[in-house]
């Protein structure tokens, strides 16, 4: 759609100096952009009420799809994560926290969100920091029934992954997580920029 001045015909019935010309063509652009930005407001409005809950239809968030489930495994390169999380973080409301870091950050988001504890993986580089993680895993309920595999890798987070791909069958629905992750949040109203954690049980969804 073509947006039209209202300073235009000031261009054509007028002669007027340099700066006087530039002044009226950004009053003429803000109109204009001004003026699309509504349309794009009321387009907004429009869709939000067509696919209300009373509308035709619902826009629905990726875990509020019902869809039919596949198998999958949660894979976690990580690296140094047994260690305290006051040792790694650089937060001063952590300076006094020895709880592993792992347990906190990703393995905490999964606990929370009930995924299983035999679907997830953490991978290392060596013997060594196997043996921490296995430890570091008999310290949460959760997590110390031996279910969690940690298996051994390669150095290197890119060669990790790629290791962690080849390791398991082709066809294989592999998530791979970071090691520090707090939550996932996603935006729950249309035209918005409000985010709002995932709830419960929405990881598997997803």
């Amino acid at each position: 759609k073509v947006k039209h001045c209202s300073h235009q015909s000031l261009f054509s019935s007028c002669l007027m100096s340099a700066p006087e010309a530039a002044a009226v063509e950004d009053a003429c652009r803000k109109e204009v952009e001004d003026g699309v930005e509504e349309d794009e407001r009321l387009q907004w409005d429009k869709d939000k009420e067509e696919h209300s809950p009373e509308g035709s239809q619902q826009i629905l968030a990726p875990h509020q799809v019902e869809a039919p489930s596949v198998e999958y495994r949660i894979v976690i390169p990580t690296k140094g994560r047994w260690r305290s999380l006051r040792e790694i973080s650089d937060s001063r409301k952590d300076a006094h926290d020895v709880r592993p870091f792992i347990l906190v950050k990703t393995l905490a988001f999964l606990q929370k969100q009930g995924i299983p504890p035999s679907l997830v993986e953490l991978w290392t580089a060596d013997a060594e920091e196997a043996e921490r993680y296995t430890d570091v895993l008999q310290k949460d309920a959760y997590w110390a029934g031996g279910e969690v595999q940690v298996r051994i890798g390669t150095p290197g987070v890119l060669a990790q992954r790629n290791h962690i791909v080849r390791a398991h069958e082709p066809g294989t629905y592999l998530v791979s997580l970071d090691d520090d992750i707090d939550d996932i949040f996603w935006k729950n109203q249309v035209g918005t920029g409000r985010l709002a954690p995932l709830p419960s049980g929405g990881m598997e969804k997803i």
